[in-house]
């Protein structure tokens, strides 16, 4: 009897990608297996959000291949959550936590109308998984930064993927909603793989599997290396000299600086 292989969550082979043809990635080479933590680090400028928008299939590669559970990215789009950088709504609007979870349906649910109560309840379930269900009914505006993130995440949590994706989930966050986010995701991650962009590479070696470390081309690394990253590794990947700075927080953690 044949055994089904199941293909990685993330595979690129031989993929550049160029703005007006200034190259941003050249000779991609990515394997990221399911169930994996995968951070995505590097400077700004380096290509990180272009990949990992290349892995949602919201770009696609001038050359080489890309596949996301074995398919092209874009067929397999409702299988994929992404919580982007930044959110923008019109603030006069009396928009609700549960209606932005909602809109992370239309994908799925495009027709509303009799099944607004089944949508309410899918956004509350996709709450509770981050904790936050009481927050339904709250204005999103009134909401902490902390209590926003969280309810990005549900939002991408409410297509129940099998791949959730975040561009710097904590960048506008202090470090005790940060360390929150991430214990979040780590849970997350028990149940599906988790791909995100962030800054803080001395943090994310403490929490995530795996490293890609972008800048124009793609390296990885274990999270086993990480405490032993060299400085010439560190300003090849950066352009200049670096340090990590341990967090307090747990005994582990830290950034670049």
């Amino acid at each position: 009897m044949s055994v089904k292989i199941e293909a990685p969550a993330v595979e690129m082979q031989d993929v550049s990608f160029s703005y007006d043809g200034r190259a941003v990635l050249e000779d991609v080479d990515v394997y990221i297996p399911r169930g994996d933590f995968t951070g995505i680090v590097g400077p700004n400028g380096g290509g990180k959000t272009t990949l990992l928008k290349l892995m949602l299939g919201l770009l696609r590669p001038d050359r080489g291949q890309v596949r996301v559970l074995g398919r092209p990215p874009h067929e397999v789009s409702r299988r994929i959550g992404y919580v982007p950088q930044s959110f923008s709504y019109n603030r006069r609007l009396p928009i609700t936590v549960g209606d932005v979870v909602m809109m992370g349906r239309l994908a799925v649910d495009r027709n509303l109308g009799p099944r607004t109560a089944h949508l309410r309840e899918r956004a509350r379930e996709a709450l509770e998984q981050v904790s936050v269900s009481e927050l339904i009914d709250r204005r999103f505006g009134d909401t902490s930064a902390g209590q926003q993130q969280r309810v990005l995440i549900a939002r991408a949590l409410a297509t129940d993927p099998e791949i959730l994706m975040l561009d710097e989930p904590t960048a506008s966050l202090d470090a005790a909603a940060e360390g929150e986010i991430y214990d979040l995701l780590r849970e997350l991650n028990e149940r599906m793989t988790v791909v995100l962009i962030t800054h803080d590479l001395g943090f994310v070696s403490g929490v995530v599997q795996s490293v890609l470390c972008v800048n124009r081309r793609v390296r990885r690394h274990p999270t086993s290396e990480m405490g032993q990253i060299s400085g010439e590794l560190l300003e090849e990947l950066y352009g200049r000299e670096l340090r990590l700075v341990r967090h307090d927080r747990n005994g582990g953690g830290g950034c670049c600086e």
